[in-house]
């Protein structure tokens, strides 16, 4: 018999009342046999590689923990951050580095980019202004365009039916907000026109989003970064989650990673930020993971945006075993009807189904009312890094993932993310 003390100082217990204790560099360790003395160190660094997190595992079951390892092997991702809350008990996962080239340890303080995730911050932008009855979800954009543009709606810019692209011809999504970019972004609100009579289809569109955060701040007469700091960062006391990185939070920001494994992270908010652009830490996802659940502690001057936000406006009409709905800027399925399992088996855009950055045609939700009996989601991903948000909120559970790699499948990742919520139901 062993036994491995696994902390600072390793230190020995006594199993053998005669037998003198055996130091070493690393590690000490007892044994009353010296026929194991060869599979210490294969036993010490498995040990090692799994967190500590896992050491007094409250919701991570042995599934998920092998599943958790095997995504993160499979992907050599640096760096991952995990986060679970199910009814009033929670967890951390931290795992690997933020850094390869310095080796800095991921903790809850480490910053990542959020991607997509922005589009969320966003969309509850809109509604704190739709509830406070400053827009309206039916008010036509007010941004500078031409005659095809101008019919375009609030609403069908947060539900991807706008008709607009996925992204614009040489204006990339995360481009710097210079001279040459914002005449490319103006020649295209002149000469362009929708690629479909608006909420008539569904097309996943970053522009429509950076469109959107503009929109805003122009009704509001502040910055978008202004707009999300006072609607939604202040009130959930989001004190690390930024849109720009600079000064002392670049010691925090991880390095991201291409598919590849290439170093790449884009620290400014640039043109189109609105759709993309938020970074953040597990710390403050935390935050927003449990305001999103609508627990007892959510400010009350979001209560009412964040069920308007998370409410089903337009449902996508493909085949598919589960009804696909989308909220401003949060996909939706409503559970009523179906076997929670069939998310697992069953990808959220069959690739036989829904083709990448193809329209697919729309129901307007008549009298679009928020379910909390539903998983809503939302994933997200830069040149360097990939995230999940997702919950059930009648069953008070969610997940926040957060790595420093970018993971090219999609179906992968979103199912992922959804197994560590319904494996926990």
């Amino acid at each position: 018999m062993y036994e491995i003390n696994m902390g600072k100082d390793f230190q020995q217990q006594n199993i053998h009342r005669n037998r003198s204790n055996y130091k070493m560099n690393i590690f000490k360790v007892k044994f009353n046999s010296r026929r194991i003395y060869k599979n210490i160190v294969t036993i010490i660094l498995g040990c090692m590689l799994i967190p500590s997190s896992f050491a007094n595992s409250i919701l991570l079951n042995q599934n998920d923990k092998i599943k958790i390892q095997k995504y993160r092997q499979a992907n050599a991702i640096p760096g991952i951050a995990i986060y679970v809350y199910k009814d009033g008990k929670e967890q951390e996962y931290l795992y690997g580095y933020s850094s390869l080239k310095n080796k800095t340890l991921v903790t809850d303080k480490t910053l990542f980019e959020l991607g997509s995730i922005t589009k969320t911050f966003t969309g509850l932008v809109l509604a704190k202004l739709i509830t406070t009855h400053r827009v309206n979800l039916d008010d036509k954009i007010i941004i500078k365009s031409n005659p095809s543009f101008r019919d375009i709606t609030l609403l069908q810019l947060a539900t991807h039916s706008s008709g607009l692209p996925f992204n614009v011809a040489n204006l990339p999504y995360n481009c710097p907000n210079t001279t040459k970019y914002q005449g490319l972004l103006t020649n295209f609100l002149q000469k362009d026109h929708p690629l479909f009579k608006p909420q008539s289809k569904f097309l996943y569109s970053n522009i429509g989003f950076s469109l959107l955060g503009k929109d805003l701040s122009n009704r509001e007469h502040q910055t978008y970064e202004h707009l999300v700091q006072n609607n939604v960062l202040s009130p959930l006391n989001m004190n690390q989650t930024v849109l720009t990185v600079d000064g002392g939070e670049y010691k925090s920001y991880a390095n991201g990673y291409t598919a590849t494994g290439k170093p790449a992270r884009t620290s400014e908010e640039g043109l189109l930020g609105a759709s993309w652009a938020m970074k953040s830490t597990l710390l403050d996802m935390k935050l927003y993971l449990k305001a999103m659940l609508t627990l007892d502690n959510t400010p009350t001057s979001l209560l009412s945006a964040i069920k308007t936000a998370q409410t089903g406006y337009i449902q996508l009409n493909i085949e598919s075993s589960y009804p696909h709905q989308l909220g401003l800027g949060w996909s939706i399925v409503p559970l009523e009807a179906i076997n929670e399992k069939e998310l697992l088996v069953q990808p959220s855009q069959p690739k036989n189904k829904i083709k990448a950055h193809t329209p697919v045609t729309v129901t307007t939700i008549a009298n679009p009312k928020y379910t909390e009996n539903a998983l809503i989601e939302k994933d997200g991903a830069t040149d360097g890094f990939r995230a999940y948000i997702g919950m059930i909120p009648s069953k008070k559970i969610g997940v926040v993932i957060l790595i420093n790699k970018f993971t090219p499948s999609y179906n992968n990742w979103k199912q992922f993310g959804r197994g560590l919520i319904i494996n926990n139901d």
